[in-house]
C-alpha cells in the first residue's frame, strides 16, 4: 500500500512509485508567500515566458504547506527557483519522501494542544531531522485528543 506520500504520488502519475524516488509531475496548485514571491517573480521574469495558469498560483505561509497531508495532499516548500519554473511549466521535481511515523501514547494534560505536540517532536528530530520526510502522527493518543 505504501505511505501516504507514495500514493499520492502513484494516483497523480498513474504509476508506483516508491521513496527515494525523483519524479517530474503537474503542480495542481502553487503557493507562495511575501518573502518568496518577490525572487520566485524575479526568476519567473529571466525566464521570459508565460505563467502556464494564474488561476491555480496563490500567496500564502509555506510553513503551513506540509500540513496537507491532513487532507490526502502532497505539500511541500520550494525554492524561489523551482516556484518560478513551476509558474512557467506547471510542473515540478519532487523527491517522493521516505516516512517518519510518531507514536503518541498516553493522555494529553489540560491545556495540552496538538502545536504543543508538533513543537516538542520539531525539538525531538531537530530542525533538520525531517528533511525530504513525510511525517505522520499515530494512534492512540491523537484520537483521544480534540484541538
Amino acid at each position: 500500500m505504501g505511505t501516504i506520500a507514495e500514493q499520492i504520488f502513484s494516483q497523480k502519475l498513474g504509476r508506483g512509485v516508491h521513496a527515494g524516488e525523483i519524479v517530474l509531475a503537474d503542480v495542481d496548485f502553487i503557493m507562495s508567500h511575501d518573502s518568496t514571491t518577490p525572487l520566485a517573480i524575479e526568476a519567473w521574469g529571466e525566464i521570459g515566458k508565460p505563467l502556464f495558469d494564474p488561476d491555480r498560483i496563490v500567496i500564502g505561509g509555506d510553513s503551513h504547506s506540509c500540513s496537507y497531508g491532513a487532507l490526502s495532499c502532497f505539500g511541500t516548500g520550494m525554492g524561489s527557483t523551482d516556484l518560478a519554473v513551476s509558474y512557467v511549466t506547471g510542473k515540478n521535481w519532487f523527491l517522493i519522501p521516505h516516512a517518519i511515523r510518531f507514536e503518541i501514547h498516553g493522555k494529553f494534560l489540560q491545556g495540552v494542544h496538538a502545536k504543543d505536540l508538533i513543537l516538542y517532536l520539531v525539538g525531538k528530530v531537530g530542525a533538520g531531522g525531517a528533511n525530504y520526510k513525510a511525517c505522520g502522527i499515530g494512534d492512540p493518543a491523537v484520537e483521544n485528543h480534540s484541538t
